[in-house]
């Protein structure tokens, strides 16, 4: 039996607004790398809303007091994630974003010969200042290898960002509500159902 049309755009709005939380968390809290940052975001809805309705799953098959304890430690290792990944995008982007007249550019890891040279007789200049030194062409200074690499590590972190705190958020609620739910504490409840 297959859901109705009508149906599953029910449940993707359902879920949509369960992501919606990470997502604009998400999109306040990291900048999306240099380039179309609407897709960035709207990919990174699309990467939450799936992962919402997979926890949802889950949620809706764990839903019991005893649970609470593996939904706080999931809840709590999502965030530890979440933590260390805004970090590790944070260093990325301190090291390999610039600014020029006012844009956001997206540098490389490594150097072209007439980069090298530049940077060894400058040696104190920063990624703003080599921008400026190149007119904005960051070609000049760093390969386009360099620059294609960086810009997958920043959007693979940037979209895992968004199932991260969707994760986080859904882990956290399902935690408080099987630790509150009426009925027997989880230690009476573990041992009756064995």
């Amino acid at each position: 039996m297959t859901l109705p049309l009508g149906d599953i755009s029910k449940q993707w709005r359902m879920l949509a607004s369960a992501a919606s939380v990470a997502t604009s968390t998400v999109a306040m809290a990291i900048h999306a790398p240099p380039g179309d940052a609407k897709s960035f975001v709207a990919l990174g809805a699309f990467f939450a809303t799936a992962t919402a309705g997979l926890v949802y799953v889950l949620m809706a098959r764990y839903a019991a007091r005893r649970h609470a304890a593996v939904w706080t430690i999931a809840a709590v290792g999502a965030l530890g994630a979440c933590l260390w990944l805004d970090q590790a995008y944070d260093g990325l982007w301190a090291s390999h974003v610039g600014a020029y007249q006012g844009e956001a550019r997206l540098v490389g890891d490594e150097l072209t010969r007439d980069g090298a040279a530049w940077v060894d007789q400058h040696p104190n200049s920063s990624v703003n200042d080599l921008l400026f030194d190149a007119g904005g062409v960051t070609e000049r200074i760093w390969t386009r290898d360099g620059i294609l690499r960086v810009r997958s590590r920043m959007r693979a972190m940037y979209f895992v960002c968004a199932p991260l705190f969707a994760l986080c958020v859904l882990s956290t609620v399902q935690a408080v509500f099987c630790a509150t739910r009426p009925g027997s504490a989880p230690a009476a409840e573990a041992s009756g159902s064995g």
